[in-house]
């Protein structure tokens, strides 16, 4: 017998064997492989885009939603701009009610500018004003009076408040929705006094004090009279008056025949030192506003309201 050849053999069937073995090997290592996702820059980047689609939409959703004041507009989810001509007669009608019912017996309404049907000022009110943005919310609230030039009924029926605001924007919305006092009638007052205080000397936050006085002369000023209750209304909301401002009370503006006034009323006429530092700040930015010589008085409310003559005795000038 040949014994090379069947080695030969043997040898070739055991190499087949293994060549067989790992083959099988081999594709079943491949089948339970599994399999791999490449992820590439670009599918990276459309993720990253549709991420940032969603952001801006949600961003818009929020602005779309808050309602911002701006000159007197208002925009937000509460205001259906598809409704316009319906709403412009319900608002109107409501506002026009709304005076009627306050003052059932004047002609003399709340002297209001025709204004953005969006926008009604009688009922702009801390629920409106909690809507607005709140990096600008004032440090004091404050309240803004009318008083109407109806001598047939008494001083408080004639004293309507109006609304309290609590931002710089709805500082703006009032302004810019209400006549200038130059348009007023004469016998008319505009009150912005801290919330809570009455424009009347009677109550307890104003008894014992005083008004810094600015006399306008109705022929000659009377085109500064808007600007300085203007720089008046913007001190009190901007806490112009320093340190001092815990003895303002509020300001006052009266439309008279004789001639107009713009008054600043204080808590304490016996803080007088205070009184004179407030007064010294008015003056001067009315003395910057108009560039002309400012003169201001000092009255007590005692002195004032049991005066016998048109005459009234003044603690001091600036």
């Amino acid at each position: 017998m040949d014994t090379n050849g069947v080695t030969d053999k043997c040898i070739d069937n055991t190499l087949e064997q293994e060549k067989s073995t790992t083959t099988t090997a081999s594709t079943q290592q491949t089948q339970q492989q599994p399999h791999k996702v490449i992820v590439t820059d670009d599918s990276v980047e459309e993720e990253k885009k549709d991420d940032e689609i969603i952001e801006e939409k949600q961003q818009q959703q929020v602005v779309d939603n808050v309602v911002s004041v701006e000159g007197g507009e208002v925009c937000g989810d509460n205001v259906n701009n598809e409704e316009g001509d319906e709403n412009d007669e319900n608002n109107l009608e409501e506002r026009q009610n709304l005076n009627n019912n306050n003052n059932t017996s004047s002609t003399t309404q709340i002297p209001i500018i025709s204004s953005p049907p969006q926008l009604n000022i009688n009922n702009l009110s801390l629920s409106t004003t909690s809507k607005l943005r709140q990096e600008h919310r004032l440090k004091t609230r404050w309240t803004f009076w009318f008083l109407n030039s109806d001598r047939e009924l008494t001083w408080l029926e004639r004293l309507k408040k109006v609304c309290t605001i609590e931002s710089a924007e709805a500082f703006w919305a009032l302004y810019d929705n209400i006549r200038p006092p130059s348009a007023m009638q004469s016998g008319c007052d505009y009150n912005f006094f801290k919330e809570g205080i009455q424009p009347v000397w009677e109550v307890p936050e104003n008894k014992d004090g005083g008004r810094l006085i600015v006399q306008i002369d109705n022929k000659n000023k009377i085109e500064h009279l808007d600007a300085l209750w203007l720089e008046l209304l913007v001190a009190l909301i901007g806490e112009q008056f320093g340190r001092d401002s815990e003895y303002v009370c509020g300001a006052v503006c009266n439309m008279r025949g004789k001639g107009h006034k713009i008054c600043l009323w204080t808590k304490n006429a016996e803080a007088e030192e205070a009184n004179r530092r407030i007064g010294a700040i008015l003056k001067s930015r009315f003395q910057d506003t108009t560039n002309c010589s400012i003169r201001v008085n000092y009255e007590e409310h005692n002195v004032s309201q049991h005066k016998s003559s048109s005459a009234t005795q003044v603690r001091f000038v600036l």
